[in-house]
């Protein structure tokens, strides 16, 4: 396979105190379907050599990426892991699209739910969903290359029941303006404003607040 890679790894977690040893094997394959247009797979397998064993996990990827057209690309993927102590889902995806000679428009939202299957004395039947959700604007000055700028609004949302002790449930939501600006070659001036408002409501107590920065 032109585009094949298969991998044999020795994982080690919290070697000084003498934890678990892991050994994960696994293939990755990238595949041209046509100019432009690649479809990604792979496969993983963690075995635990030695501890609790509770990294045992089968993971499957599934990716699609096009960048055939000059004026947008895309792409996405999406990840399942079964695991011993839990099941994970992880799926993204991301565009691109050129406005103008200056301008270009980015998009891209992440989202995981890992489910817990309740092994363990401290580990709960909970389950943790998160998702990130990103739109920007990007200007770059194609012909003197001095100025440099990004707008973004984003929003977060986690709710998290994986703790007993803990029921963790907030969503935020930030804008922001990144620029730089480069008068000469070996200087770069570089600013930016941001903003957050964040609406928490963990363990029945509700609460709001926000933030402003600035820096340069």
């Amino acid at each position: 396979m032109k585009d094949g890679n298969v991998f044999s790894e020795y994982r080690v977690r919290d070697a000084i105190s003498g934890g678990d040893a892991e050994a994960a094997l696994g293939l990755r394959n990238l595949w041209t379907i046509e100019e432009g247009l690649k479809l990604q797979t792979g496969f993983e397998r963690v075995h635990a050599i030695s501890g609790t064993g509770t990294g045992e996990a089968t993971a499957v990827t599934l990716g699609v990426e096009y960048t055939a057209n000059q004026l947008w690309k895309g792409s996405t993927r999406l990840e399942v892991r079964e695991g011993k102590s839990s099941d994970s889902i992880l799926a993204t995806v991301a565009a691109a699209s050129k406005l103008g000679r200056d301008w270009t428009f980015l998009g891209r939202n992440t989202y995981s739910l890992l489910k817990n299957k309740g092994q363990g004395v401290d580990q709960g039947a909970g389950q943790n969903e998160q998702n990130r959700f990103q739109v920007g604007l990007a200007y770059r000055d194609t012909d003197a290359d001095v100025w440099n700028a990004l707008a973004r609004v984003e929003h977060r949302s986690e709710n998290d029941s994986t703790n007993k002790e803990i029921r963790l449930k907030r969503s935020v939501e930030l804008i922001s303006l990144h620029a730089n600006w480069q008068p000469r070659r070996p200087f770069t001036f570089s600013g930016r404003i941001a903003a957050k408002w964040t609406t928490e409501n963990s363990n029945g107590i509700a609460s709001k607040n926000n933030a402003q920065l600035i820096s340069g």
